[in-house]
């Protein structure tokens, strides 16, 4: 998803794992360990979000300098299944709840706020890329509590 507001374009990853995550924010792949149906337990390596959010943050920003509409992008990545849990913390930059992916992103400083003609260029040329995949944070906060209704 792609958040647009006055604080910046925010690239925000949904992952919808479940059982008990181990990596921090630097590690290259992560543990995700579960339980199975039938209760047996097992660990799956994975690739850690934060990195696919970082590659994501790039190809978006050489995207909008293409379309001569760049603007600062930040990311965070939402875990919103309450069947989520972290084994040393959650790692920065990584949320289990919309409400704080929103607080994020309003309490963002930026070092200069979006006008509303840029941000109207800077949605046009998102949804050119993909319909649907920007929306405002008023959007997004709608669109994610569905979401963790669902995992709830």
């Amino acid at each position: 998803m792609v958040v647009v507001g006055p604080n910046g374009v925010f690239i925000v990853e949904v992952k919808s794992f479940k059982g008990t995550l181990e990596g921090s924010v630097n590690d290259r792949k992560w543990v995700l360990h579960k339980v199975g149906r039938e209760g047996g337990r097992y660990t799956k390596i994975i690739k850690n979000p934060l990195g696919q959010l970082k590659r994501n943050i790039a190809i978006l920003s050489q995207y909008l300098k293409l379309e001569r509409c760049s603007a600062w992008i930040d990311g965070v990545v939402l875990f919103p299944n309450d069947d989520t849990e972290w084994q040393d913390g959650v790692p920065e930059k990584c949320f289990c709840e919309a409400k704080g992916v929103a607080e994020h992103i309003t309490c963002f400083e930026p070092r200069r706020p979006l006008t509303e003609n840029l941000m109207g260029k800077l949605i046009a040329s998102l949804e050119k890329c993909q319909e649907g995949s920007a929306m405002t944070l008023e959007e997004f906060t709608d669109k994610t509590q569905a979401l963790q209704k669902r995992f709830a």
